[in-house]
């Protein structure tokens, strides 16, 4: 892009429309923390593996969190005014931790968004990093996905269990 000036793989300088250069810019860029660590592409809709925005199916009401890094290829500091969920199921994912509101030039940060599924089925949420950065303002979106089962059921006699599949009958669990 003509608009940018990279030195020493940081983005440094843009250029106005008549080509006049103007102060350094802050740039961001979102990682997955997953080997290889790729980049994340804004507008991202489909959720992979990969990038680390796909969950596995997991329970309802339990918990697992990814991190993401945030890279700041500009040349001045790139503010994070806010990392929020949106979308169609947002209570389904959070922002366990956030990152700091400023981050330095050629500097990272990482955060982390935890899916907490409440029902089962397919749960689709955007992450929007509310930021000042010369390539994508005023904000970074990318689709996350994941899927809640339903948990086994437990079942009890007499306050005793059942075990699953048990041919056994007895009097301690009513099954007598």
């Amino acid at each position: 892009d003509d608009d940018f000036k990279a030195t020493s793989g940081l983005i440094v300088q843009s250029s106005d429309l008549d080509g006049e250069v103007t102060a350094p810019v802050p740039f961001i860029d979102v990682k997955s923390t997953t080997t290889p660590f790729p980049s994340i592409l804004n507008g991202t809709n489909v959720p992979i593996g990969t990038q680390n925005t796909l969950w596995a199916a997991r329970a309802v009401n339990t918990s697992e969190a990814k991190t993401y890094t945030i890279h700041n290829l500009g040349g001045s500091p790139l503010t994070i005014s806010s990392v929020t969920i949106v979308g169609a199921n947002p209570s389904d994912f959070s922002v366990s931790a956030a990152p700091p509101a400023t981050i330095a030039a050629g500097a990272s940060a990482t955060f982390e968004v935890t899916f907490s599924p409440t029902t089962h089925g397919v749960r689709d949420a955007i992450v929007r990093i509310a930021n000042n950065s010369d390539n994508i303002n005023p904000s970074f979106d990318f689709n996350v996905r994941g899927t809640g089962n339903n948990a086994e059921i437990g079942v009890t006699g007499n306050g005793n269990a059942v075990s699953n599949g048990s041919t056994i009958i007895s009097p301690t669990n009513n099954t007598l």
